[in-house]
């Protein structure tokens, strides 16, 4: 077996219910540092829908074609007031962390934001006049 489960929260949904996220990580830690070019990470949403967990969300994450960037749950809550719970994740890089979001619209969690600390920034051109 290989171990390669980094960090699993369960937390309440403001819809009702309950939700779990998984990272998981293979040939790298949950951490900022480099990593190999053949580790991945995988982040896992689960809803629990009446008497069964059903996979809501996933975000597979492969270092040699993304670069490094481990997803980990930093908190939920409702920030838009919507009776929905929204999800803050933690992505964590070779030399820095940066923050991702996520919702549900009927039912289906989405990622909604990224921001990796400007690295998909695009250039700034030419000179202020």
């Amino acid at each position: 077996m290989v171990e390669a489960r980094a960090d699993i929260v369960a937390f309440p949904l403001e819809q009702g219910g309950a939700g779990v996220s998984m990272t998981f990580v293979y040939r790298d830690q949950a951490l900022v540092q480099r990593a190999t070019p053949t580790s991945w990470s995988l982040f896992l949403l689960v809803v629990g829908q009446e008497e069964q967990y059903i996979r809501s969300y996933a975000w597979y994450r492969e270092t040699g074609r993304e670069g490094k960037g481990v997803p980990v749950y930093f908190q939920h809550l409702d920030w838009d007031n919507d009776g929905q719970t929204e999800l803050l994740l933690e992505v964590r890089g070779e030399c820095s962390c940066w923050n991702a979001a996520g919702e549900s619209a009927s039912g289906e969690w989405t990622r909604t934001f990224e921001d990796p600390c400007g690295a998909a920034a695009p250039p700034v051109g030419g000179a202020a006049g």
